[in-house]
């Protein structure tokens, strides 16, 4: 039986990895519309880079209530 290891484990912070994905998301298409803007090329998959901001808690978020 393989082990299957989440790269990307659930926050620690109590979020679920469901809004770790719209998180993640967003800031994925921010990354793309910053670079469009600026007539860059994002080298990589940006969906993952995304996802390695918010591991290393580079992403600042808030909830409106």
């Amino acid at each position: 039986m393989a082990v299957i290891r989440d790269p990307f484990p659930i926050p620690e912070d109590g979020k679920n990895k469901y809004e770790l994905v719209i998180i993640a998301g967003k800031e994925a298409r921010r990354l793309n519309d910053i670079a469009r803007a600026q007539g860059r090329e994002v080298k990589g998959r940006v969906t993952l880079l995304a996802l390695r901001r918010f591991n290393n808690g580079t992403i600042k978020f808030k909830y409106d209530e």
